[in-house]
């Protein structure tokens, strides 16, 4: 009997995972095609596939493959089911909402900070989601983890050297930089830590604590303190 319980419960975090990896492809999609600037990983794939004439969403797939073998190799970390998941499902999503055009081009300023707007919040939205099924973490929080471990260094100092190389590196080679990574790096996480406590509300509501482990932000940040 248990063990039907933890094949539902199991079987119900992965489907959430996977409602969290398709909000999230959608909102790069969106940060895509509102060319207003993107965040600094998407600002880095779509600069390397301008380079190398690959999809937007394939050099996601790669990047996150090469991140997963440096990660295991830095710092040891090996990649749980929900890391391969992102590796390979973000970059799937992505590419279906730029080839199937299921998002239009925008026709307007306006419609082009719209689309900026929903890209910030369905980012925290699919994160929150994500990462509170707790089934292991993505490919660049694992390798700022590896480098942490190798560098000593606080994890925050490290996260925001990977941002900023990755930014610059992508806006090298041609990289969407614009308002929208200012707007990016300033307004997500608030937004993140706004959707975590709304997630967290939702699940003690309707009783889904079984499958929705939801952090305290205030916790996380006094900790970090």
């Amino acid at each position: 009997m248990n063990s039907k319980k933890d094949f539902f419960g199991t079987t119900v975090r992965y489907l959430l995972m996977l409602i969290g990896l398709v909000i999230l492809g959608g909102s790069i999609a969106l940060s895509t095609k509102a060319r207003l600037g993107a965040r600094a990983w998407t600002v880095f794939h779509i600069g390397v596939a301008k380079q190398i004439g690959w999809t937007q969403g394939q050099v996601t797939q790669v990047v996150g493959l090469l991140i997963v073998i440096g990660s295991y190799f830095l710092g040891g970390i090996k990649p749980a089911p929900a890391t391969l998941c992102n590796m390979v499902l973000i970059g799937t999503f992505v590419d279906i909402f730029m080839t199937g055009n299921l998002i239009p081009e925008p026709t307007s300023l306006a419609q082009q900070y719209a689309y900026l707007l929903c890209s910030v919040i369905l980012t925290g939205v699919g994160t929150a989601l994500y990462i509170s099924v707790r089934l292991g973490a993505g490919p660049r929080d694992s390798l700022m983890l590896a480098l942490t471990q190798r560098s000593g260094l606080r994890i925050s100092v490290v996260r925001n050297s990977i941002e900023v190389g990755v930014l610059v590196v992508g806006w090298f080679l041609g990289g969407p930089v614009g308002v929208g990574t200012l707007v990016f790096a300033f307004a997500i996480g608030p937004v993140l830590e706004t959707c975590l406590n709304v997630l967290r509300k939702l699940s003690e509501y309707l009783h889904l604590e079984r499958f929705l482990t939801v952090i305290e932000p205030k916790v996380k940040k006094a900790e970090a303190a």
